[in-house]
């Protein structure tokens, strides 16, 4: 038997869904962060293929005359942290997840969240998160607890997430 849905309900249910994204409320902008990037240090001088020369680079933000770098540590490189935002929709009470999802493995995971499938690429790539807390205005660091999943009707909208505190 085949069930025919009007496109109407499939675009009251995406709005309706979007809004508790979007509205904040319970969808909150989140930060994401990528895994550092190694850069050349701008404060030294390092020539190619050896270590640094302990020379100041003129202009560099943290002038020295004596010693290492002090602002890589005599590396000539330095670990630089990337991050973006997104929208996510944050659960941190898990009898409200456990209701939407059921109970299926998420027991050592602290919030759910549920998202925009176009921003899952750049969700999927973080090693960690902050997630702002509707409550104190707090920011929590997470990590992705297990594999996210399609979610929705149609399950090609939206995707879900358990997360954990670091």
């Amino acid at each position: 038997m085949t069930i025919n849905i009007p496109d109407g309900l499939w675009d009251k249910y995406n709005e309706a869904a979007d809004f508790f994204i979007d509205n904040d409320y319970i969808g909150r902008l989140c930060t994401i962060i990528y895994p550092p990037k190694r850069t050349s240090c701008v404060n030294c001088i390092k020539p190619v293929g050896a270590s640094t020369t302990n020379v100041y680079r003129h202009g560099g933000p943290m002038p020295f005359s004596f010693g290492g770098c002090p602002m890589c540590g005599d590396d000539g490189y330095k670990e630089v942290e990337y991050t973006d935002t997104i929208r996510l929709r944050i659960y941190w009470n898990r009898k409200d997840w456990i209701r939407i999802v059921g109970n299926i493995g998420v027991a050592d995971a602290d919030a759910m969240v549920i998202g925009y499938m176009a921003d899952l690429p750049k969700f999927s790539q973080a090693v960690e998160l902050l997630l702002a807390s509707r409550q104190n205005e707090a920011e929590y660091r997470v990590v992705v607890a297990g594999k996210p999943s399609p979610w929705g009707f149609g399950r090609s909208r939206y995707f879900v997430a358990f997360v954990k505190g670091v």
